[in-house]
């Protein structure tokens, strides 16, 4: 005996439409507030430590971690947003026409900034490069 096909009851009860509603179970919507936390931890490894003994690393030297570039605002957050919590340092994305850049937020001198990139590569973040810090 072949089956039947369920009765079509798109077009039942029209007049009394209610979206909110259903024939198999009712719909609940329950306000909510959104609250979203940044990850601020910075690993502290990857920061070099400053001392008396160090020579400074002049700014025209440093680099930063660049893992995109977009045109898309929304696919440049998610990506600073992933990288935040995948490499514990904080990321941001700058309009810089026609793209969405998506960069570390501090400067690294060329030792720090090798094992960086390592890092975001062995992260997932495989087209990963390093630019001249723009601060």
């Amino acid at each position: 005996m072949a089956r039947q096909a369920p009765e079509d009851r798109r077009y039942q009860g029209e007049a009394d439409f209610d979206p909110w509603k259903s024939h198999d179970f009712p719909v609940v919507v329950r306000e909510t507030t959104r609250t979203v936390s940044q990850n601020h931890d910075v690993d502290r490894t990857l920061v070099p430590k400053v001392s008396s003994s160090m020579p400074a690393v002049s700014p025209a030297n440093t680099k930063q971690l660049q893992i995109l570039t977009t045109t898309d605002p929304l696919v440049a957050d998610a990506t600073a947003g992933g990288a935040r919590g995948k490499l514990k340092l904080m990321f941001q994305y700058k309009f810089e026409p026609p793209y969405y850049r998506v960069r570390s937020v501090d400067c690294f001198s060329d030792k720090v900034a090798d094992s960086l990139l390592r890092a975001a590569v062995d992260s997932g973040f495989h087209d990963a490069w390093m630019v001249p810090c723009s601060k």
